[in-house]
């Protein structure tokens, strides 16, 4: 699952070019092997320069030049992921693919790394080539602006009331005990995730109900139930597609699945 979700970053249509960097490995490059013959090396120093100039607190950047954007991603492992992109990019797209990738991040950041590492590695020049003259610019430094906050299209309560009624259905099959341990077990490693709480009676709650959810947290809610239904299904066989069936029938359950 991970490689093909990867891999639909790299021919998503509107992406130029990647670099997946660490400090103390060499840079991978997918999308702009021309260019490497005469810039490897300033390249190189470029893309460590945005290692060390980015900030703790956040882990999303964007920058401009020339007709191109750039998202600068902070990985597990001090690694980045820098990619190019044109005009051409369908953003929601983008987003929902790369919210795919983080949360495989989460879940799996070793594997995870890996693979971007051996699809970069082994993937043939199918983009165009992107201008990159930003990198040997006599100053040296790039310029970096963080990226405006994806806009929320749902509210935590809409998510909750959802969760609340899968919970509530799943209990008729494995009990209330087994039900809360199994949505315990399969929580990942999130920020937002860790803010619902799961109480005795399997019920849902959350501090700041009446906030937004953007469409990236609601892909990490989407990859905390689907891991839990994988959990339901070693004890009920087929029982994701119970839930599909049966759940959705007296409530929408969208938003989570």
């Amino acid at each position: 699952m991970s490689r093909e979700i990867i891999q639909s970053l790299f021919t998503l249509t509107g992406v130029e070019g990647l670099i997946l960097a660490n400090p103390k490995s060499r840079p991978y490059f997918l999308g702009i092997e021309s260019v490497l013959d005469q810039t490897k090396q300033m390249l190189t120093q470029g893309v460590l320069q945005v290692i060390q100039n980015i900030p703790e607190t956040f882990d999303i950047f964007t920058f401009h030049f020339d007709s191109n954007d750039v998202f600068v991603y902070k990985l597990a492992q001090s690694t980045v992921l820098i990619i190019v992109t044109s005009s051409a990019l369908s953003v929601p797209e983008f987003q929902q693919i790369m919210g795919k990738i983080r949360q495989l991040l989460v879940s799996d950041p070793y594997n995870t790394i890996g693979t971007l590492k051996l699809l970069m590695g082994s993937t043939s020049q199918s983009h165009s080539q992107p201008n990159l003259g930003v990198v040997t610019s006599p100053s040296g430094a790039i310029p970096v602006a963080v990226s405006a906050p994806v806009a929320s299209t749902h509210q935590i309560k809409d998510i909750l009331t959802q969760l609340n009624h899968l919970s509530k259905f799943t209990t008729q099959y494995l009990g209330k005990m087994v039900v809360v341990n199994y949505w315990k077990a399969s929580r990942p490693q999130s920020a937002l995730v860790a803010e619902f709480e799961v109480d005795r009676q399997a019920q849902f709650t959350h501090p700041r109900p009446n906030t937004g959810c953007s469409e990236e947290q609601q892909l990490e809610i989407k990859a905390w139930t689907r891991a839990y239904l994988q959990r339901c299904q070693q004890v009920i066989r087929n029982f994701p597609e119970i839930v599909q069936q049966e759940c959705a029938k007296a409530h929408p359950i969208d938003l989570i699945l």
